[in-house]
């Protein structure tokens, strides 16, 4: 599995993203230029430290062996998975109201892409 590392200024995390995601992003790009940019300053504002309003950032319970994290911009979520201080975005969806099965599929998504990609990140950001 490759990682880009997303170039920033800040000096508290490093944030790195999968070639899903940027598909996911380049997608969400086509549709709404404007949402996609905030999307953006939400994944770059992660390497400035992490944010400590629950509405803005909040850990997925579900997912018990990873430390897999939703970054809230309204109204997508983003799945982060951290390690130290290295953060991966993994997966990108939007949430509608009223539609707590899709939320549980695209969390359970992320999960299952958290645990696959894992023990690869780790062993990448040893070589970092």
């Amino acid at each position: 599995m490759d990682f880009y590392e997303l170039k920033t200024n800040g000096l508290v995390n490093r944030v790195f993203y999968t070639r899903d995601f940027e598909v996911l992003m380049v997608k969400l790009a086509k549709k709404d230029r404007t949402m996609a940019h905030r999307v953006m300053k939400h994944i770059q504002r992660l390497s400035d430290g992490f944010p400590n309003k629950p509405e803005k950032w909040e850990r997925i319970k579900t997912c018990r062996d990873v430390s897999l994290f939703e970054l809230k911009p309204k109204p997508y979520r983003v799945a982060v998975l951290v390690w130290n201080n290295f953060c991966l975005c993994l997966h990108l969806w939007k949430v509608e109201k009223g539609s707590s099965r899709r939320k549980q599929t695209e969390i359970e998504k992320a999960c299952v892409k958290a645990r696959e990609v894992k023990d690869d990140f780790v062993s990448f950001i040893r070589g970092v």
